[in-house]
């Protein structure tokens, strides 16, 4: 396992209520649409492999009315030849793994306190927190 990274913020400038789960802690929040936020206090799993992915990461929902998919993105951290970041992926209904994974926009690099903000196209990056 490599360094942590605390998510202390999220932020929803999306037209669609977002919800968040970190499956390894059990945790599920609701954020809401145009422009909702929530404090968090939760860190960003790290996953080495698929076996690892499916039991430690964080999904984000985007609720996307009928008859159009929900947007999912995946969320962990993972050291890829010595490059450790915060990975993303996304997906149609379901958070899915991705090898080697993209880095998320934004500070993808690890260590430290960061916010996820999802923009109104439903895209999401991380930035610094203060």
């Amino acid at each position: 396992m490599g360094a942590l990274t605390q998510i202390k913020l999220i932020r929803n400038n999306s037209p669609y209520e977002a919800q968040v789960e970190q499956n390894e802690a059990g945790k599920f929040d609701v954020v809401p649409a145009n422009g909702g936020s929530i404090p968090y206090d939760d860190r960003v799993p790290w996953a080495a492999t698929e076996t690892e992915f499916y039991a430690r990461h964080m999904a984000v929902r985007l609720r996307v009315p009928d008859p159009k998919p929900d947007i999912v993105w995946a969320i962990w951290q993972r050291n890829v030849d010595h490059d450790d970041r915060v990975r993303a992926s996304r997906n149609e209904e379901i958070a899915l793994w991705a090898d080697p994974g993209a880095p998320i926009a934004g500070r993808s690099e690890v260590r430290g306190s960061r916010a996820i903000y999802i923009d109104s196209s439903g895209d999401i990056s991380m930035d610094a927190t203060g």
